[in-house]
Order: structure tokens, then C-alpha cells, then sequence
């Protein structure tokens, strides 16, 4: 009897474990702006990144899919359609266990604010989810937990 009490009192412990480490993502603003070269209608993101994962994040990109109100897809401006801790310079910024982390206006999508309707976290590829001490059988996007108030 002993040895079950045991054991599932270790099960709860490893089980909470695994659900309380998450990447929290956040859309906290959006902005409409007019696109310099051809004057359409753009919303540009704004989101915290905030890190209750196992260890700091060094690179987080997650690829993203956006759709506005009539259920069509969303094309984002420039080459990348992904939310990760990098700059409009391309630089990396750390983010320790425990800390969060804001990003203004580094995802751009080619339509206005107002219309987009839904949002779906595609994937992250092994190579953007480099994260200190992470389980190597852990998928980055488990981890990952995007709202938008």
C-alpha cells in the first residue's frame, strides 16, 4: 500500500511539474499603420514573452497563422510570420526563468486591426527553441500559451 501512495504521490509531482512550465505569449496591443509602398490598411503587434519555462530562452520562434474575419488567411508583412524574442534588428534577447519580456511592432499582418479574427501557433522548429536545461524529448510548442485579451 505503501509503495502505491508512493508512487502516485511521485506521478502528481512530476505531472504538476510538467504543467506548470509554459512560455507565455501575450498580445498586449495592436497598432493600424497604412503600408509606406502601396498605402493598404496594416496591424502591427505588440506582445509580452514571458518565461515559466526550465531554463532561459535564448531563441523562441514560433510560426503563426492569422486569419481576419471571414476566415481568410492573413498574410503578415516582410519574410517572417513568426512571434520569437528577436528585434527589428534581428537580435536575440534573453529571457531568464521567471521574467517577461515586451516586443512592440515586430509582427506586421496586411490587413486592419479590426478584422482579424482568429489566431493558431503553427509550429517551432527544433532550431528556433533553444532554451537552457529543456528536456530533450520536451516540443517546444507544449510549452507555448498565446492569448489575446
Amino acid at each position: 500500500m505503501k509503495k502505491i501512495l508512493f508512487f502516485f504521490a511521485i506521478s502528481f509531482f512530476i505531472f504538476n511539474d510538467l504543467e506548470s512550465k509554459q512560455i507565455k505569449i501575450e498580445i498586449t496591443g495592436t497598432r493600424d499603420k497604412t503600408s509606406l509602398l502601396d498605402k493598404t490598411a496594416q496591424c502591427s503587434l505588440n506582445f509580452d514573452i514571458t518565461n515559466n519555462s526550465y531554463g532561459t530562452i535564448h531563441w523562441i520562434d514560433v510560426e503563426m497563422n492569422f486569419y481576419d474575419d471571414r476566415g481568410e488567411k492573413v498574410k503578415v508583412s516582410g519574410f517572417d510570420s513568426s512571434i520569437g524574442n528577436n528585434t527589428i534588428l534581428g537580435d536575440r534577447t534573453p529571457i531568464p526563468v521567471g521574467k517577461t519580456k515586451s516586443f512592440k511592432g515586430d509582427m506586421t499582418l496586411q490587413t486592419a486591426c479590426k478584422y482579424i479574427q482568429e489566431y493558431e501557433p503553427m509550429k517551432v522548429k527544433p532550431k528556433y527553441c533553444n532554451i537552457r536545461m529543456l528536456p530533450e524529448k520536451v516540443n517546444c510548442l507544449d510549452l507555448v500559451d498565446i492569448t489575446w485579451p
